[in-house]
């Protein structure tokens, strides 16, 4: 709770890392409170094409039984990705926002192929009266990443947006080496 607090300019350079990092790790917590990391990493093939069956059923059943919790887990997710997304002069300080950033797509992704159009749309209304969401350049890749504009001529164009944002974002975040690995991950899982 010290480190969530809002923390002065002038506060020690420690207290500043902590603070960074322990509002990286409570985003981080709450998404993980809801969706289990096992189908977030099975989902995308960390088990190969055998598990990602059954972690799609998973998923899915997380999405069937509670819609409004499931577009609360896919916003925190949303709005964890513009606040970590890098900027120009920002420093990369908390050492699990690579992670996050990347677990934060990977549930949008989650959340765009479980669920049905309708709730998709009910998502992006929600998310679009946010002021500070809606002028993000990452609500054109969540536009696109949901598919809802082209859902209906098929494809899987939107989470191939999703995983190239994910790929741009984390080898733009800094200099973390587990970052550029992700990031080619996700390219890779883009091309699928």
């Amino acid at each position: 709770k010290a480190y969530l607090a809002p923390i002065r300019s002038s506060a020690h350079p420690s207290s500043l890392h902590f603070h960074s990092s322990s509002l990286v790790l409570s985003h981080l917590s709450v998404i993980l409170l809801d969706v289990p990391l096992s189908d977030l990493q099975n989902a995308i093939g960390k088990d190969g094409t055998s598990g990602i069956p059954q972690a799609m059923s998973n998923l899915s059943n997380w999405a069937k039984r509670s819609p409004q919790r499931t577009q609360e887990v896919a916003l925190n997710a949303a709005n964890t990705i513009i606040s970590l997304a890098p900027r120009k002069g920002m420093d990369d300080t908390a050492p699990y926002s690579f992670i996050t950033l990347f677990l934060c797509h990977v549930v949008i992704w989650a959340f765009a192929r479980v669920s049905p159009r309708e709730q998709k749309v009910d998502f992006l209304e929600m998310v679009e009266k946010d002021d500070v969401m809606k002028s993000h350049p990452f609500m054109g890749v969540l536009r696109a990443g949901l598919g809802v504009d082209v859902e209906k001529e098929g494809g899987n164009r939107g989470e191939k947006v999703l995983f190239k944002s994910a790929a741009e974002m984390l080898t733009r975040l800094g200099t973390w080496g587990a970052s550029l690995n992700l990031a080619l991950l996700v390219h890779r899982r883009a091309e699928m």
